[in-house]
């Protein structure tokens, strides 16, 4: 790349993370305004991967795997499912991502004592976070009413740290 390409792709790069962080701010300040939104972007997510999967699977000459076709077809009825039934998909929703976030909590716990017997002396702070995603998890059990606007809050706090990481970056790297 020329030096004037790497000019743009840096102006690019800020409007992005500005965008990003902007993003984060709106699901952060107002989730429950969002909360459907984000639920039906999901389900519109995965019919559209749903889609792809199948358009791949006819469009394969050398290769068809028919894992592709059974997935994209799971993803298109999980999509329409979930766009057609927002408070269920977002309970459901709700008790996937609990149950994936006390999961990883509970193998980072299981990470911070194998760590701390191989002698690493910062073993706690990878402990007190594995115990933080074990109380996340649990509040989105004992919440799942207000799964939605949880997961929403989630989204939101990733794209105002990506945001903000990103920008960073921007003025670092180049």
């Amino acid at each position: 790349m020329s030096k004037s390409s790497w000019g743009w792709f840096r102006v690019l790069f800020i409007i992005l993370s500005i965008a990003y962080i902007f993003a984060g701010f709106m699901l952060l300040m107002y989730p429950q305004m969002f909360a459907g939104t984000m639920i039906y972007m999901i389900g519109f997510m995965a019919i559209f991967y749903g889609i792809m999967l199948i358009g791949s699977y006819l469009m394969a000459t050398n290769f068809k795997s028919s894992f592709t076709l059974i997935t994209g077809i799971i993803l298109v009825i999980l999509g329409i499912l979930i766009s057609c039934n927002l408070f269920e998909a977002s309970i459901a929703l709700g008790v996937v991502v609990a149950i994936g976030f006390m999961v990883i909590g509970a193998f980072k716990i299981y990470q911070a004592f194998f760590l701390k017997d191989l002698g690493v002396r910062s073993w706690w702070t990878i402990l007190i976070l594995a115990a933080c995603n074990l109380i996340i998890g649990l509040i989105m059990i004992f919440n799942l009413n207000d799964s939605g606007t949880l997961i929403t809050l989630l989204i939101g706090s990733n794209l105002l740290v990506n945001g903000v990481s990103d920008l960073m970056l921007s003025f670092t790297s180049f």
